[in-house]
């Protein structure tokens, strides 16, 4: 019976032994570099999760991967001994360590994937960046449209906090009653840009419309910073509590002298034209109907009759008349209306 081998006996066979010196050899370098590599990449992840925990899901995920990396490529690294020491407790109790590792880590794996695969992918994350960036580009393509048609308009909107007494407009609104924008201000403050003789008309009209049910509009003067008069027309939408008291004034402001001065013009058109018709059909018509009605008192069978030349003098007495009033019309119809 032979006797076995002690641990130096075992290493000197193992070096000495010809037929397997080359695969053991290589036995041993593909298990050391395997076993490096299993070194570095848990310290790889342990770097990496260092400067991008913040931005990764289920961090712990990853350093149980490391773990089970590790003690993976332990498993290696006890092949390697066990070429010197031929006493395998150690290396028993090593394995069972990793058995346990890797269950866990698998366990954990299990439970976690539902939730991993509930996120969305980064393909799935690029599309619902661009959908959103898609959708706030029409929106502040609407919103430029929308704020390009209010200043067209001349329209703006507000709110006037009726209870704290504090008045919040849109950039169009500041511009329309000329005021610096952004500015929050009160009703004082507002009343300062009225014209004085709507002052007490506007102030009136706002009593009016907080007690009444539905807000009535108006219209008012203002004068600017820069001395231009405007004509305001407010609209407004009363917010009201339990107790029925207004608290709240929904207000759109718009500039209308545009309109008021056109308005203007068509009514001074109007006059003129009331003017042209009201000679025309008054004042004309005496002196017309006068001309006609000597004209049938012309005695045509006797050309010398003294009376012909009586008629005929007061024909044109007529006629200078009329055309007097022509003129008069011939000017109101020039007359520019500004």
């Amino acid at each position: 019976m032979n006797k076995p081998m002690d641990n130096n006996e075992y290493l000197f066979f193992w070096i000495k032994e010809p037929p397997i010196l080359m695969e053991r050899w290589l036995y041993l370098l593909a298990n050391l570099l395997v076993w490096s590599a299993y070194l570095l990449i848990p310290i790889a992840i342990i770097v990496y999760l260092s400067r991008q925990a913040r931005y990764i899901h289920f961090g712990f995920l990853y350093k149980i991967f490391a773990t089970f990396l590790f003690v993976g490529g332990l498993t290696y690294l006890l092949d390697i001994f066990s070429l010197w020491a031929r006493s395998h407790w150690w290396d028993i109790v090593v394995r069972i360590i990793i058995a346990v590792i890797s269950w866990l880590t698998l366990i954990l794996i299990i439970k976690v994937l539902p939730q991993a695969l509930a996120l969305r992918s980064q393909r799935e994350m690029e599309e619902e960046i661009e959908r959103r960036l898609d959708a706030e580009n029409k929106v502040k393509q609407n919103n430029e449209r929308l704020i390009e048609a209010e200043r067209t308009a001349k329209l703006g909107y507000g709110y006037w906090d009726v209870v704290r007494d504090r008045i919040e407009l849109s950039d169009i609104a500041f511009e329309v009653l000329g005021l610096p924008t952004g500015s929050i201000f009160s009703l004082d403050m507002l009343m300062e840009q009225v014209h004085p003789a709507d002052l007490k008309f506007v102030q009136e009209s706002l009593k009016k419309n907080l007690l009444a049910r539905e807000f009535q509009e108006f219209y008012f003067r203002v004068v600017t910073t820069t001395m231009e008069v405007k004509h305001i027309l407010v609209k407004g939408e009363n917010i009201k509590n339990e107790l029925n008291e207004t608290v709240m004034v929904k207000v759109t402001v718009q500039d209308v002298s545009e309109i008021r001065r056109y308005m203007k013009r068509i009514e001074l058109q109007n006059r003129k034209l009331k003017k042209i018709a009201w000679v025309q059909s008054h004042r004309m018509r005496s002196p017309i109907a006068t001309i006609l009605g000597m004209a049938e008192l012309i005695n045509e069978e006797e050309p010398t009759d003294p009376v012909n030349y009586e008629i005929i003098k007061a024909i044109k007495s007529q006629s200078l008349k009329l055309e007097d009033m022509i003129l008069e019309v011939e000017t109101i119809t020039r007359q520019k209306v500004k």
